[in-house]
């Protein structure tokens, strides 16, 4: 029995000790695991290719909307509403503010009377031009008439009373013919005369009654063409006010951004004079000037590389003006700036740098090569190591070096973190981490 429980101690010392021997072995490997991962550093990466290298420019430009416009009342008045604000986003056609119209309206009013009476007076005119036109006609029939059957009917008789009394005459005095009949002969022909006289007087009378009559027509046509010329006047009154009530509303012509406001409520403001400044500024432009002996470098279409604080992007040179600026000699190139987010603004100064052609280069943040000692480098990551790598520098554009040595095409460095980093320590980026 003694010996039963003996063999019983024992059994207990070597389960004991078993389990004190894993226990040991588990903590071991856990401390490992934990030394392992408190050496492992998180960094960020960037897989580097090559890129097109850009010139180094020391250039500066303001940016400005592409579009932009000042608008303003084309007529005076009293604003009575503002309806937008700097900084809205407005379509074109959208009313911006209006004036009182009243005194427009109340001319429009009188504009649309004035018509009225103008077409009154054509209405009139017209019908002084048709009793003229009967005037006429009815002086040129009475002329007709009396010089047919009047005027030449005495014009004939006249004839054969002259006729008659040279015949009495010459019969007189060889006595074939008395006193008598020379008498009878001479008072018919002194009324045939008298007769022709009268005729022809009354036919002279109605020539000049149709000359009356139509200075009378002349008169009408004229009074016509001049009420339709106020009919014409009335009605381009007429067109001015309803415009000036238009007018009395500002719409803005173009899709953009109020810039800035200058008018308010109640405010008077004369035709003219600006009420806002709009500007689309999805894209931008930004006037470099550009030293006359590098002008020969920049040409139309080519890309530039534009900064503003930390953030670049890629703009288009649109022109290259033809002439130097008198004040320094520089030449100024106009580049279109996309801003399709609108978050760079107008006013703002952009760092510019021209694009090279041809030349590529692999380019890195500057943050990503130390320096501290002689020599530069960089870290690259290889099989989750870091393996630190002498590198030589270019320039420096847009906060980026330009390294002409010691990369790869396809090669990965550490951006972020790379000065707290030692050759072989162990890395990763966060998106691995969380795997």
């Amino acid at each position: 029995m003694a010996g039963n429980r003996r063999k019983r101690i024992s059994l207990s010392v070597l389960t004991w000790g078993l389990v004190v021997t894993l226990s040991s072995a588990c903590s071991l490997q856990a401390k490992d695991a934990a030394i392992v991962a408190e050496k492992l550093q998180t960094v960020e990466v960037i897989t580097v290719q090559p890129e097109p290298v850009l010139d180094r420019y020391a250039l500066a430009g303001t940016l400005q909307s592409m579009k932009e416009a000042v608008v303003s009342f084309e007529v005076d008045g009293r604003v009575t509403e503002t309806f937008v604000q700097v900084g809205d986003v407005i379509k074109a056609g959208a009313v911006l503010a209006s004036l009182d119209a009243t005194n427009y309206k109340l001319q429009l009013g009188r504009a649309e009377a004035a018509i009225g009476q103008a077409e009154a007076a054509v209405r009139q005119a017209e019908a002084s031009v048709a009793a003229a036109a009967v005037g006429v006609e009815t002086a040129r029939q009475s002329r007709d008439v009396l010089s047919k059957n009047g005027e030449a009917l005495t014009q004939e008789a006249f004839r054969k009373a002259t006729y008659d009394l040279n015949k009495v005459e010459t019969s007189y005095k060889d006595g074939s013919a008395s006193e008598t009949d020379m008498n009878n002969a001479r008072l018919a022909y002194k009324q045939a005369e008298t007769n022709y006289l009268n005729a022809k007087a009354q036919s002279d009378q109605s020539s000049s009654g149709v000359t009356s009559a139509e200075a009378t027509m002349a008169q009408a046509r004229a009074g016509l063409e001049q009420a339709k010329a106020a009919g014409r006047e009335a009605l381009v009154g007429r067109d001015q006010a309803q415009m000036a009530v238009e007018k009395s509303s500002l719409a803005s012509p173009i899709n953009g951004v109020v810039l800035e406001k200058f008018v308010s409520a109640w405010q008077l403001t004369g035709g003219g004079q600006p009420a806002y400044r709009i500007g689309d500024i999805t894209q931008l432009k930004v006037v470099l000037p550009v030293p006359d002996q590098e002008i020969r470098k920049w040409s139309v279409g080519q890309e530039v590389a534009l900064t503003l604080y930390k953030e670049s992007r890629n703009g288009t040179v649109k022109n290259v003006y033809p002439t130097t600026n008198t004040s320094s000699g520089s030449v100024n190139v106009e580049v279109l700036v996309p801003n399709p987010k609108a978050d760079w603004l107008p006013g703002q100064v952009v760092k510019a740098a021209r694009t090279s052609t041809g030349e590529t280069g692999i380019l890195v943040p500057v943050e990503a090569v130390v320096s501290s000692g002689s020599e530069p480098y960089v870290f690259k990551k290889v099989d989750g190591k870091a393996v630190k790598t002498k590198v030589t520098l270019g320039e420096l554009t847009n906060n980026r070096l330009h390294l002409t040595s010691g990369l790869s095409p396809g090669d990965q460095i550490v951006t972020k973190g790379a000065y707290k980093l030692f050759d072989g320590d162990s890395i990763a980026t966060s998106e691995e981490r969380a795997k």
